[in-house]
């Protein structure tokens, strides 16, 4: 492209061309782990290509991770080099190169952390508190969000828009350790991509869901 335009605000808010849905932030990753990353056009150009970007640093600055994905790709992996520093400000950018203005959409932060050394569990109890998966999704009338938890611990799950507005709250309890699930039933929400937020102690976990109309 001749010239590019930071569109952050615009990448995660209405009317945006491009929209970075995956990862959203909020995840947690570890150094040398393949990444799905994910996005929605919404806006078609003279397109030459895309480009992925990644900053260490919540966005002072970006390194080129993936380069000339092609035009109709809406996904691609990208592998934590083992040399990333681990980090709790980590953003991914995803850059529509086009002929003309290049629009783009960044994730907000989430963390990458060295390589765990810690010993296997013991098969049946839970590694980690996180979100496990919703179902179904994408959904119109309401979606069943399942989650684990690793100890008797105080649990809240949030939701999100990508504008980073909290929208909902579905859980805000002690929970014992084991499996659990929820139920969003949203009524007055506009259709889009949300984000599911889980925080239990010093950990949490995120995932997107699409409403649907």
């Amino acid at each position: 492209a001749m010239f590019s335009l930071s569109m952050s605000m615009l990448g995660v808010g209405v009317g945006a061309h491009v929209v970075l849905t995956s990862p959203a932030g909020g995840e947690i990753f570890e150094v040398g782990q393949e990444v799905s990353v994910s996005w929605d056009l919404n806006v078609l150009h003279v397109q030459i290509d895309w480009d992925l970007y990644f900053s260490p640093d919540g966005g002072a600055t970006w390194q080129l991770v993936v380069a000339s994905i092609p035009n109709a790709a809406l996904s691609t992996t990208w592998t934590i080099a083992k040399t990333t520093q681990p980090t709790e400000r980590g953003r991914l950018r995803i850059v529509q190169d086009n002929v003309e203005m290049d629009y783009e959409s960044e994730s907000f932060n989430f963390t990458i952390r060295a390589i765990s050394t810690e010993a296997e569990i013991p098969a049946g109890i839970p590694v980690s508190s996180e979100l496990r998966g919703t179902y179904p999704n994408p959904f119109s009338a309401s979606t069943t969000i399942e989650y684990q938890v690793d100890e008797s611990d105080q649990v809240r799950i949030s939701v999100f828009d990508l504008q980073g507005r909290q929208v909902a709250v579905l859980v805000d309890t002690r929970k014992p350790a084991g499996m659990h699930s929820t139920v969003w039933s949203p009524v007055f929400l506009s259709p889009g991509t949300y984000l599911i937020r889980m925080e239990t102690g010093n950990q949490f976990d995120s995932r997107t869901v699409q409403l649907v109309r």
